[in-house]
């Protein structure tokens, strides 16, 4: 804990009059890259199997954090402590199983659990069976987005049954572009490539 207090200590360093006016000339916004970058190097260590450097890119990913708590702290939005308080009470309540009375017994039973949580308790429900949707989500999130699909019905067990459904959601594409409206044709083409 020494250490972390040291760490989050440099950044505001960094970040104060007379600190690194690279740091200090940051925001939000132009971090994106670098914490994008960051967890990309963060799996390339782990694909590497080289533990010195999986704790070299942790502590890089984990600078970033702080960056972005201690930019939102001088704006007096929240501090690294509101994130970390944040994260423990979400980890604790989407885990009755491990800090309250519920049973999940398997993974399959925890990741049920935990949508469940996400859906009631945090009242976390989004129009799509697949969690919402992110702009920023990496092409590798894909996998687990077909996950999900799976697990609401969109699973098929023979490539015809695909077909159709790429040929349904065609069909509503050509709806959609007959009305003219530009949000519903770009959520059914989504649904056209998600299918194929």
């Amino acid at each position: 804990m020494d250490e972390f207090r040291k760490l989050v200590g440099i950044m505001a360093r960094l970040r104060a009059d007379g600190g690194c006016e690279w740091d200090r000339a940051q925001t939000h916004a132009s971090l994106r890259q670098y914490l994008v970058e960051e967890a990309h190097e963060v799996i390339d260590a782990i694909r590497g199997g080289n533990p010195d450097s999986l704790c070299e890119e942790l502590g890089d990913l984990l600078l970033q954090i702080l960056f972005h708590a201690q930019i939102a702290s001088e704006h007096g939005q929240f501090d690294i402590s509101d994130v970390i308080t944040s994260i423990s009470e979400k980890m604790v309540r989407r885990h009755p199983h491990v800090f309250g009375d519920a049973t999940a017994d398997t993974p399959e039973a925890v990741s049920r659990q935990w949508d469940h949580i996400k859906k009631t308790i945090e009242n976390r429900s989004h129009e799509s069976i697949l969690g919402g949707s992110r702009k920023s989500f990496p092409p590798s999130c894909a996998r687990r987005r077909c996950r999900k699909a799976a697990r609401a019905g969109f699973d098929w067990e023979r490539t015809e049954q695909v077909l159709g459904k790429v040929e349904e959601e065609l069909t509503e594409l050509k709806e959609a572009m007959a009305e003219g409206d530009p949000a519903h044709m770009e959520h059914e083409l989504g649904d056209i490539l998600f299918s194929l």
